[in-house]
């Protein structure tokens, strides 16, 4: 039964992925028409360096409420006031620090006001995630979907207006950040109709020290799957930002779709498992490893043919990055399912070494290998710290079974 409710939920899941990374492609495939290699260099640039503080304004406590209101669903009203209050205040904290670090990072000051924005629209997303946490619970994921399709559709259809008035990625980017308002007012609405309006208080210090370790796990992971893209802008171009930008769409697009509505869909059921969390453990590794494999094969094949058709022949140079990154895929996807398991198994704080020592990983790679090779370096940077991390989060894993 509960391998059965996990396929279902999957299903769901999987079937928003699959619609949204659509629309998603046929937004990268006008986007890189309507714009030089330029231009989505320093798109994806600003978005590299605000997604990095998205750690900041759940601090972690989204994931351990979605855990305890599994087990209590009675907690919600209490539980999910106590968090939006969080959400509310480091959002607030994480768009401040934005401004702050950004001029220190980056001397373009062309790329301020679209930094603005997406720090904005930062805080929108993040208190909309709130009204999808009590379906998550309840392992209600079709409305979980729905709330997908609809983000996807209200940010790529805003953004496009948003261009089409302008013209420019500053109205690009303000499109995106009036949609994500609509959508949030859209989704809350419905959460309210379903569990009623949230009890706003004080969080408690048991919430915030178990949500702790995950924040700084998030955000040791976020800066190492980032740090690439940000070393290439201060060390290279905007146009090797494209190039790279291009192909590792494609991959983080692959994960989304394939192993973030799997993830999503047995943390309840392994949260639930108990006794049986090893075997549970062990069927999910099986069927990641089973997708992964053949995306990564096919991948290898069609890389060419890939590149060309959703990004034109400018981005050819991304082709050799694409298949190496394709390489991570089985060690990333693996590791993000045994990373959940420790956090189930109540090791929050290993789960932060292992993602801090990540960062070290990546940061050394990149340094010694982009000055020599550029893009190639990059990809080759990002294999070795996701081969690495599968290597000490199986280890670990191991250890508590």
């Amino acid at each position: 039964m509960t391998l059965r409710l996990i396929a279902q939920n999957t299903f769901w899941l999987t079937s928003a992925e699959v619609i949204i990374k659509l629309i998603a492609l046929v937004f990268n495939f006008i986007l890189v028409r309507l714009i030089p290699v330029t231009g989505y260099g320093d798109y994806n640039l600003v978005n590299a360096f605000v997604v990095i503080f998205s750690f900041l304004p759940d601090l972690g406590v989204n994931l351990i409420a979605v855990r305890d209101l599994a087990a209590r669903p009675k907690l919600y009203s209490r539980l999910i006031g106590q968090v939006a209050i969080i959400n509310s205040l480091f959002s607030a904290v994480a768009f401040l620090t934005i401004l702050f670090l950004f001029p220190v990072y980056s001397p373009n000051q062309g790329l301020w006001s679209l930094v603005i924005i997406a720090g904005l629209t930062l805080i929108v997303t993040s208190l909309r995630t709130l009204a999808k946490l009590g379906f998550d619970a309840r392992q209600a994921m079709h409305i979980s979907a729905v709330f997908t399709i609809i983000n996807a559709a209200f940010s790529i259809v805003g953004s496009l207006v948003g261009f089409k008035l302008s013209g420019n990625l500053i109205g690009l980017f303000g499109g995106n950040l009036t949609a994500a308002g609509l959508s949030l007012i859209l989704e809350w609405g419905i959460a309210f109709r379903f569990f009623g309006f949230p009890k706003l208080s004080l969080p408690s210090l048991r919430l915030i020290r178990q949500g702790l370790p995950l924040s700084f796990a998030a955000a040791a992971a976020l800066i190492s799957a980032r740090l690439d893209t940000l070393i290439i802008g201060r060390l290279l171009t905007s146009v090797a930002v494209g190039w790279y930008a291009a192909a590792q769409t494609l991959i983080f697009s692959a994960i989304q779709l394939f192993n973030v509505p799997l993830m999503a869909a047995s943390f309840p059921a392994l949260s639930q498992a108990h006794k049986s969390l090893k075997a549970l453990t062990l069927k999910l590794t099986l069927m990641i490893l089973a997708w992964s494999s053949i995306f990564t094969l096919l991948t290898w094949i069609l890389a060419q043919p890939i590149i060309s058709l959703l990004f034109g022949a400018s981005y050819l140079p991304a082709v050799p990055v694409l298949k190496l990154l394709a390489l991570l895929v089985p060690f990333a996807a693996m590791s993000a399912l045994f990373y959940k398991v420790l956090i189930i198994l109540n090791r929050q704080q290993l789960y932060f070494w292992i993602s801090s020592l990540g960062i070290v990983i990546n940061l050394g790679a990149n340094l010694w290998l982009i000055p020599q090779l550029g893009i190639t370096g990059a990809a080759i940077a990002a294999v070795i710290t996701h081969l690495s991390l599968f290597i000490i989060y199986a280890l670990s894993v191991w250890k508590y079974f």
